[in-house]
């Protein structure tokens, strides 16, 4: 049922998902405001995720890193050309 949608590029999904609340928006209006809030907390949960991963991607990544290449990080900016 739901085949071609998953098969779908991801950015397709996301592009169509936009314009139709994009058009919803422009159709109804104020009267489709009650949809706000699933909104809002959808955009919170997925702050409250990713944070805690950035974090914990970095924490754990550092041990894993060669000890040679710590030199200068953070003491000045790197530019390769």
């Amino acid at each position: 049922m739901l085949n071609w949608y998953f098969k779908t590029n991801l950015l397709i999904r996301i592009l169509v998902g936009l314009v139709a609340g994009a058009v919803a928006g422009q159709v109804f209006g104020p009267k489709i405001a009650w949809v706000s809030p699933f909104g809002d907390i959808f955009v919170r949960v997925l702050k409250m995720i990713v944070l805690p991963v950035v974090l914990f991607t970095l924490v754990v990544g550092r041990p894993v890193s060669i000890p040679r290449d710590w030199d200068g990080w953070g003491s000045r900016p790197r530019f390769s050309i």
